[in-house]
C-alpha cells in the first residue's frame, strides 16, 4: 500500500515523512543498511523532496539514518552497544513516566491508554500487523505524554527509543509478537492502577527487554542480559 503525505494536515509534512519511514523501520519494509533514497521517497509518499530532505535530517541526527561516502543515507546498522543502550533508555524513561503518574490524585488519565488497548485487542483477532505495531507504538507515546513532563517528552521525541528497539527487532530477526499483546499492554496499566511504582518498574523493564532477551547471534551465541 502507498502511504501518501496528507497536504492539508496540521502536522507539517517533514514530520509526516519522518512518520512514514520510522513505521517502514518498524514493519521491516526498511532494514539496517538499506538505503534511503529520496528520490523514491517522493514517489512513495507523493510529496517533493524538501521536506524528505528535512525529514532525513532529523532521523540522521537521531541516529536512525546513517550517511556514508559511498552508500548515501542508509538505516542505521545498530551495534550490541547500541542495543543495549536503547533498551535502558527506554526503560528508564517509561518508568519515569510511571513514577510521576502513579502520585496523581485520580488515574482517569489511564483511561486513554486502555482504550489504545482495546483497538490492539481487536487489530490481533483481525491480524493486522502492522496496525498492532502502530497502536503499540501510540501506548507507549502516549504514556510518556499522561506524566505530564514537557523533559520526558522532549528526550522521547528526540531519541526516538522505541524506533531503536524496532530496529534491533528487524536486525537481529526477533518475532513480532502479535497474540497476547493487549494482555501485555494491559498489565502495565494494573501495575499503574495498583500505585506500586516498584512493581511498574519491574514490568516495563520486562515488557522493554522481552523480544531482545534471547535473540541468537549468526555465531549460535545466545545473548541474555540486555
Amino acid at each position: 500500500m502507498k502511504d501518501v503525505v496528507d497536504s492539508i494536515s496540521v502536522v507539517p509534512a517533514w514530520r509526516q515523512v519522518t512518520d512514514a519511514i520510522r513505521r517502514a523501520i518498524h514493519t521491516g519494509r526498511l532494514k539496517p543498511g538499506d538505503r534511503v533514497i529520496e528520490s523514491r521517497l517522493s514517489e512513495w509518499l507523493g510529496i517533493s523532496r524538501n521536506p524528505i530532505r528535512e525529514a532525513v535530517r532529523q532521523l540522521q541526527q537521531q541516529g536512525i539514518l546513517d550517511y556514508t561516502q559511498y552508500s548515501g543515507t542508509v538505516v542505521t546498522h545498530m551495534s550490541d552497544s547500541d542495543i543495549m543502550m536503547s533498551v535502558r533508555v527506554r526503560a528508564f524513561l517509561e518508568t519515569q513516566a510511571g513514577q510521576i503518574i502513579v502520585t496523581k490524585p485520580n488515574l482517569e488519565c489511564l483511561d486513554d491508554l486502555e482504550a489504545i488497548i482495546e483497538k490492539m485487542s481487536l487489530s490481533e483477532h483481525g491480524g493486522d500487523v502492522e496496525e498492532v505495531e502502530r497502536l503499540d507504538e501510540e501506548f507507549h507515546r502516549q504514556l510518556i505524554l499522561i506524566s505530564g513532563s514537557e523533559m520526558l517528552r522532549k528526550t522521547w521525541d528526540a531519541i526516538s527509543p522505541y524506533t531503536w528497539i524496532k530496529m534491533a527487532m528487524v536486525q537481529f530477526r526477533c518475532a513480532v509478537r502479535i497474540k497476547g499483546g493487549s494482555e501485555r499492554h494491559q498489565y502495565l496499566v494494573d501495575t499503574l492502577r495498583s500505585r506500586d511504582s516498584a512493581v511498574f518498574e519491574e514490568a516495563v523493564c520486562d515488557h522493554v527487554m522481552e523480544p531482545l532477551l534471547l535473540r541468537v547471534r549468526p555465531s549460535g551465541h545466545r545473548v541474555r542480559g540486555l
